[in-house]
């Protein structure tokens, strides 16, 4: 990598040469016609490949959660579609060689509870206490809590084959069931995702 001095900043490619711009600086690097073959086929990157396995199929399952809530039409922030990656990231991976066989969405509701997904300024904390039990989750509303709704979006279990992880992200749907009043029970199972909203916010309960 090299810097560019001069008057003209330059973004973009010209033969083998590809100018950017790095921490407000210019610079210019020689392009690697083999960089892509080597990301996917040589041992120096198999950590690489590894991780960015992963990461393809949190991003999906994020965009997934997204959309989900997406639905329900309450205030949305779009940027939270990346805290979503960042906290399912941090939880899911620990070494390239130690990565997850399965990736289940009882996991995703007990990593993402309480998450809320409006802007920081409105948001607030999840109106209800909510505890997974078997195939059941229990959802009891905090005090002064009335007419909130209760969502289940449905999504499919990613599981890892052959390499990949094979997920499906057409399935996603949010059914409103009931109003909740004081304590309900809700069966429950891995291809779940229950929100909860009130007050024109929605959250991972």
């Amino acid at each position: 990598m090299a810097k560019v001095k001069g008057i003209i900043s330059l973004n973009g490619s010209i033969n083998n040469l590809v100018f950017y711009t790095l921490n407000g600086k210019s610079v210019c690097r020689m392009r690697d016609p083999y960089r892509s073959e080597k990301l996917k086929t040589s041992a120096a990157f198999e950590q690489t490949r590894k991780c960015s396995t992963l990461f393809k199929a949190i991003n999906a399952m994020a965009t997934a959660i997204y959309r989900m809530a997406k639905q329900s039409g309450q205030k949305m922030d779009y940027l939270k579609h990346g805290e979503i990656v960042k906290k399912l990231y941090k939880h899911f991976y620990t070494t390239p060689d130690a990565l997850p066989k399965r990736i289940s969405y009882e996991e995703i509701q007990r990593t993402l509870k309480g998450f809320c997904f409006a802007k920081e300024r409105d948001a607030r904390s999840v109106p209800c206490m909510s505890q997974i039990d078997g195939n059941s989750l229990y959802i009891r509303l905090k005090a002064g809590v009335s007419d909130a709704i209760l969502l289940i979006g449905q999504g499919v279990v990613s599981e890892f084959s052959e390499g990949d992880y094979i997920t499906e992200n057409t399935m996603q749907q949010i059914e409103e069931v009931e109003n909740i009043n004081g304590k309900i029970r809700i069966p429950y199972s891995t291809n779940n995702l229950v929100m909860l909203q009130y007050g024109g916010l929605i959250w991972v309960v």
